[in-house]
């Protein structure tokens, strides 16, 4: 998989960095593998980075990934929105 930076920007005010990136693929990476493909990419540790959005067009090779890296994994889990707990029945 070919994979390139095409936007990056730093956003000091939740202490994280937006990274806008493009990957060649023959099918669409899981949100698992784009983690992972990120991280490589930008030199960063999976858990201290969220995949935002994975975009793709219809019978194209290349997908955008949108991804925002955090300067430590505490920072991210305060700023991230929180999963849902399902309610006991």
């Amino acid at each position: 998989m070919k994979s390139h930076i095409v936007e990056q920007k730093k956003n000091p005010l939740l202490g994280r960095e937006e990274v806008i990136m493009d990957i060649e693929a023959n099918s669409a990476p899981s949100f698992a593998e784009a983690a992972k493909i990120a991280a490589g990419e930008l030199k960063a540790s999976e858990e201290s980075l969220k995949v935002r959005k994975i975009d793709g067009h219809y019978g194209s090779a290349k997908f955008r990934i949108y991804v925002n890296v955090y300067s430590s994994k505490e920072n991210m889990e305060k700023t991230e929105p929180k999963k849902k707990e399902k309610k006991a029945k």
